[in-house]
């Protein structure tokens, strides 16, 4: 099994390295706490990819951002993203910010600011996992 281990490093490694959420998650969790596979979510995996795809690393754009609209001024959607059943983290959308929490020991946080339509269309999305 240490060659599985170290797949599962090198994935986590290339998630970190490229910021955003990872991509091999099965299912979404929504805040009614039932998970729905990954067929079922609609257009997420692409709104998800191209989150990944964006510089996602803190950066002033979005503390600024953060600071400008306040965070508690914005309404949060959050879903949790699993693997198999098992947490990988939670993705966050405050406004246009959005925000990956992995597990602990998982790896760092990556945030990021959504053009306006963008931030649309993932709230959107999201909010439909929300029964």
């Amino acid at each position: 099994m240490p060659q599985e281990k170290s797949l599962a490093a090198r994935r986590l490694a290339a998630v970190a390295a490229a910021g955003g959420v990872p991509q091999d998650w099965t299912e979404l969790r929504g805040a009614d706490g039932v998970a729905v596979a990954r067929g079922g979510t609609g257009e997420l995996p692409r709104l998800l990819e191209s989150l990944r795809a964006e510089a996602a690393a803190p950066d002033a754009r979005a503390d600024g951002l953060a600071r400008a609209e306040g965070e508690a001024a914005a309404p949060v959607v959050r879903v949790d993203l699993l693997r198999a059943g098992q947490l990988l983290g939670s993705l966050e959308l405050a406004g246009r910010r959005w925000r990956f929490t992995p597990q602990p020991g998982s790896g760092a946080a990556s945030q990021g600011v959504l053009a306006e339509a963008e931030a649309h269309a993932l709230r959107a999305a999201m909010q439909r996992l929300q029964r």
